[in-house]
């Protein structure tokens, strides 16, 4: 029998908000772990993002874990083809080939490198109250060469992990 896998809820979402990944300014969206977080020592191996459309994105989104220690790739769980995007919310789940335990400062990404034109945009759907662990686990967006944190809102969706 499959062991029961554990699930960490992050989708609670009341609006529609979004954080925005379009060329020339942000390019990835997601989730940072603090030292305190309750996810830190847990591991994770599937996760469900709520992705939609602005304009005409093309090429390919990248789910994936970063290291805190150095930004490289930790995990990736897969990635989905822009095309696939809608102008509505659609979930998207992704399941990597092995799981990550998580550490302090790892972030839980969306990554899209742009199309070249700002009216083309990737929407990554948020939480606008800080609803999972405080502020021990939050948003953040990257630009450039470093990250934007918004410790007063989450990312939706959900990831699954054995513990």
């Amino acid at each position: 029998m499959k062991q029961q896998e554990q699930r960490y809820i992050l989708l609670q979402v009341q609006t529609n908000s979004y954080s925005i990944i379009t060329t020339g300014d942000s390019d990835r969206a997601g989730e940072t772990l603090t030292s305190s977080s309750s996810l830190v020592g847990k591991s994770i191996s599937e996760v469900t993002v709520v992705l939609k459309k602005s304009g005409s994105p093309s090429g390919t989104i990248s789910v994936l874990v970063r290291s805190g220690q150095d930004d490289s790739r930790a995990l990736e769980f897969g990635t989905i083809a822009a095309s696939e995007l809608a102008t509505s919310d659609k979930s998207f789940t992704l399941k990597a080939a092995s799981s990550h335990i998580f550490k302090s400062k790892d972030k839980v990404l969306v990554e899209w490198s742009g199309t070249g034109s700002s009216v083309d945009q990737v929407l990554v759907k948020r939480n606008e109250a800080d609803a999972f662990d405080g502020t021990n686990t939050y948003l953040v967006g990257h630009k450039g060469t470093s990250y934007t944190n918004s410790n007063s809102r989450d990312l939706a969706g959900d990831w699954y992990g054995p513990n």
